[in-house]
């Protein structure tokens, strides 16, 4: 059965407000190692801008005035090849993703390509997707994805 884009996303996100300056969305997101910024307003999903975008704009610069639209997000049920389909039709870097309503995560081009490869794919020990491990292994309590073991995390919901 193909996974959902609930069981790929990625969970760490930053969300601020359209208020927030360029500046923190940055120090933020380079923190977290995360690619994108989530722009909310009222609970509501506003915009969405990469990284790369960001950078290119003033420091100062409030959010409401670089990002661009959010991307149409999906349902955490949404089967992965459905979410690539319309990414690759949106043409935007990442889909967010709402799982009752509420903003989940993200799932980037480059989650959707892993699984959509030929790559097995294993469940990660600490954020539970599943990604293409890190190192040749079996699933199991120690597998971890790219991202977490970059990130220090090396146990479940949290840094080693």
């Amino acid at each position: 059965m193909e996974p959902t884009v609930a069981e790929i996303l990625t969970r760490e996100c930053v969300v601020l407000s359209p208020a927030a300056a360029v500046a923190e969305a940055l120090r933020l997101a380079e923190a977290r190692r995360v690619t994108h910024v989530f722009v909310e307003e009222a609970g509501a999903l506003v915009g969405v801008s990469c990284l790369c975008e960001l950078r290119k704009s003033a420091p100062e610069a409030q959010l409401s005035k670089v990002v661009g639209t959010a991307a149409r997000a999906v349902d955490g049920r949404t089967p992965v090849r459905q979410a690539w389909e319309i990414l690759r039709a949106s043409g935007s870097g990442c889909l967010p993703v709402k799982v009752e309503g509420k903003l989940a995560g993200c799932v980037t081009r480059g989650d959707l390509a892993d699984v959509l490869s030929a790559q097995p794919l294993v469940r990660c020990a600490a954020c539970g997707g599943y990604h293409a491990p890190s190192a040749p292994g079996s699933e199991g309590e120690g597998t971890f994805c790219p991202r977490c073991e970059a990130g220090g995390r090396t146990r479940l919901g949290g840094a080693g």
